[in-house]
């Protein structure tokens, strides 16, 4: 979570889109793009979509909020992702992303030359080539694209799944319920074990490229900046993300490196990719510039709000 000067990161950031389309390209005999994802907290999992990109026949994610593309708006009546300013700046109206555009999975399904994925609860989709769906409905899924076990295995050998990103909802709910930073982290290996279960689970279906995301740091955000506002400068880094939630993410995610690991050891005949979702962030606020942004505050947004960080919380709500 260091510092890093600037040709590094320009270093890193270039090597970063290598080894990501690299990574992605590994699984390019593969048809579709699956997302795996949650969009209530992982103590209760939830999966994630499928989808279809160049050299491959389909991928799947299983997701939270950063990757679900319209199913907890669909579930839940009035969600704030069906309202403006949501899906503004590339739709031109609420898809049920919880973004004002794409998603990161949606930038790999292009990449991929793929369509977009559409969430598994959305009516008159074809499938074929992508879903984005809860890890318990991937059993309803399944016969809308295959149907025996021979086809099935064949199928999901030609996808890429994206199992998550999961626990970040979790660890933000415990934190903010008043529990302490280790009751937090005591649940980090559950949530792990949860993750590989999830990976072991598709790879048994006959999927081989798994793409596994860490979490953000969630201590950067500015709705749980607002929420959680002190005075006290203790719990603040020097990017101004508190340090309790950062720190979480950051232990959970150095497990689950491990953990990617180990299951490329176990299973060396399928490709598993860890995703880091949390130095990007981090480099972001310590290069804004680089991204494109000019302001000298960013952690600042744009959400009709007013306080330091500009934000009303029914933009969330």
């Amino acid at each position: 979570m260091g510092s890093v000067t600037r040709a590094a990161l320009d270093q890193k950031l270039a090597l970063a889109k290598r080894c990501s389309h690299e990574g992605v390209m590994a699984g390019a005999k593969a048809a579709v793009l699956a997302t795996v994802a949650t969009a209530i907290p992982t103590a209760m999992l939830k999966n994630r979509v499928l989808k279809e990109g160049k050299g491959m026949e389909r991928s799947g994610e299983e997701e939270e909020e950063e990757a679900d593309t319209g199913n907890f708006a669909t579930l839940v009546n009035g969600a704030a992702q069906c309202k403006l300013p949501y899906g503004m700046t590339y739709f031109n109206k609420p898809t049920g992303r919880a973004s004002d555009g794409l998603l990161v999975i949606d930038f790999i399904a292009q990449d991929l030359g793929l369509p977009l994925i559409p969430p598994s609860l959305s009516e008159g989709q074809n499938f074929r080539r992508g879903a984005n769906f809860a890890l318990g409905w991937f059993e309803q899924l399944k016969p809308l694209l295959c149907n025996t076990t021979e086809s099935c295995q064949d199928y999901f050998s030609k996808s890429l799944f994206v199992l998550g990103e999961f626990g970040g909802n979790d660890y933000s709910s415990i934190l903010s319920a008043g529990k302490s930073r280790s009751e937090a982290k005591s649940y980090i290996p559950v949530v792990i074990n949860t993750i590989r279960q999830a990976a072991e689970s598709l790879l048994k279906q006959g999927a081989l490229h798994i793409v596994i995301p860490g979490i953000i740091p969630s201590g950067c955000v500015p709705m749980r900046l607002t929420v959680k506002a002190s005075k006290n400068k203790s719990y603040y880094d020097n990017l101004g993300c508190l340090k309790e939630y950062n720190t979480i993410a950051f232990d959970h995610n150095m497990m689950l490196k491990e953990t990617v690991v180990q299951l490329q050891s176990t299973y060396p005949w399928v490709k598993f990719i860890y995703a880091d979702y949390f130095e990007p962030v981090i480099q972001f606020l310590q290069y804004p510039k680089t991204f494109g942004f000019t302001v000298k505050e960013p952690l600042r947004i744009c959400c009709g709000g007013g306080g330091p960080y500009k934000l009303q919380l029914k933009c969330y709500l």
